[in-house]
């Protein structure tokens, strides 16, 4: 009776959204992706967002919750994407300036790279199918000969043990896989991940990101804290991690890259915004273009509010105003919990579900997630005698701020404003 059970998974999120909440009952720790960079365990990702001509997601089915197999083969298939994706990657693995190669005939691409006399990066190639990965690997060939190889299930396990062995090494700057390199292949040397498989699922992007994330042998073993261990990073001889994603016409769907895994809880609109910059920007650290997306929402909504604010102001105090349904995140400036896949079935109690109810909350409609998240931070309130939902949300509706404000003082505030338009508390 006294048993307890302790599960460890590296992807909580499955793909085939199997609850892992009807299975744990709580959540003792999370370290995500995003975590281990910050506490300097692993390199950031550096995102290119590519543009390729031609390359049209948009009548490609959805099967499983995840681009139809087929349908993604015989768009990536095609000879003429291929090339076009080559060419950014190679600028890449070379370290060349965006469209360095236009200005180069096709032909002498491979005598301009070798002048250049650098070492090509260690490159991860994700495929949507083994005659994709073979072409990918056949037209990096025909610039540089001996450069790339495939590898899918049906590689020989003496030979696809010797393409990772020549990839690790350096022998073999480029490896073309489907299928095979996505979970439980351990390569610090890959320095960069190329997404040639596009997927919706951030469970399979994650996976394949994460076999470029390993920081050198060595690097982060002796220093003691983040800091530490990111100027380490910063100065060995893998300093990043360059992930080159290629945007095409993705119609209907909403195709996963960087943002996705490193947003957190941040809202839909701030995602897409940096995804954009990044298409404009060029290579950059996604996580400082969310957060800098992020800030700017927030000073374009306060600027909103103030203006509205003003606005207000010119009417006349005493005229009506009408009742609209309040976000409580919205008055708390609180940003949604995250929904999770291990919450899925579990429910609030009957006196939480009343304690929402009690505060003007109804939880119907929100995920548990986030019907706990406004329980917990009711409590907090309480205990630090901050100002209660119902005060915020009158507050709000006045234009006011009272997310930081103590009962006591939103309490004056109510007071004063009673008193000077004669409305009654």
């Amino acid at each position: 009776p006294n048993i307890k059970i302790l599960g460890v998974t590296a992807t909580p999120e499955r793909a085939d959204e199997a609850a892992l909440g009807r299975v744990f009952e709580s959540v003792a720790f999370e370290f995500e992706l995003m975590d281990a960079c910050r506490e300097g365990w692993l390199v950031y990702p550096w995102q290119h967002m590519i543009p390729v001509a031609g390359l049209d997601y948009s009548h490609i089915r959805t099967t499983a919750g995840d681009l139809n197999g087929a349908d993604l083969s015989a768009v990536m298939e095609r000879e003429d994407v291929c090339m076009r994706m080559v060419h950014p990657t190679l600028e890449v693995i070379y370290g060349l300036e965006t469209h360095a190669l236009d200005a180069v005939p096709v032909t002498e691409w491979g005598d301009y790279l070798r002048a250049l006399d650098r070492k090509p990066k260690q490159t991860l190639a994700f495929t949507a199918s083994v005659a994709h990965a073979n072409m990918m690997a056949d037209i990096f060939n025909r610039v540089v000969p001996g450069i790339a190889a495939a590898v899918n299930g049906k590689t020989p396990e003496n030979e696809r043990n010797q393409l990772n062995t020549d990839f690790k090494s350096g022998v073999l700057p480029i490896l073309c896989n489907c299928g095979t390199h996505t979970e439980g292949f351990d390569s610090p040397s890959v320095e960069i991940v190329m997404m040639g498989r596009p997927t919706k699922s951030k469970v399979l992007y994650q996976q394949m990101l994460g076999r470029g994330t390993r920081a050198l042998p060595g690097v982060v073993d002796g220093p003691e804290d983040a800091e530490a261990r990111q100027v380490a990073i910063s100065i060995s001889d893998k300093k990043r991690l360059d992930v080159i994603d290629f945007v095409g016409n993705a119609g209907r769907h909403s195709l996963v890259c960087s943002a996705d895994i490193f947003s957190g809880n941040m809202e839909d609109v701030v995602i897409e915004r940096a995804k954009k910059r990044a298409e404009v920007d060029g290579a950059a650290r996604m996580d400082e273009l969310l957060e800098e997306e992020a800030a700017k929402l927030t000073e374009e909504r306060e600027k909103a509010r103030q203006a509205e604010a003003a606005r207000r102001a010119h009417l006349v105090a005493k005229a009506s105003f009408s009742v609209k349904t309040v976000s409580p995140f919205e008055v708390w400036k609180m940003q949604p919990a995250r929904v999770r896949a291990w919450d899925e079935g579990k429910q609030l109690s009957e006196k939480q579900r009343g304690l929402l109810l009690k505060q003007g909350v109804d939880p119907e409609g929100l995920p548990y997630s986030q019907q706990k998240q406004l329980v917990n931070e009711l409590f907090r309130r309480w205990e630090s005698k901050l100002a209660t939902l119902k005060q915020c949300k009158l507050l709000a509706k006045r234009g006011i701020d009272a997310s930081k404000m103590t009962m006591e003082a939103a309490g004056a505030e109510i007071t004063r404003i009673a008193t000077a338009e004669g409305w009654a508390r």
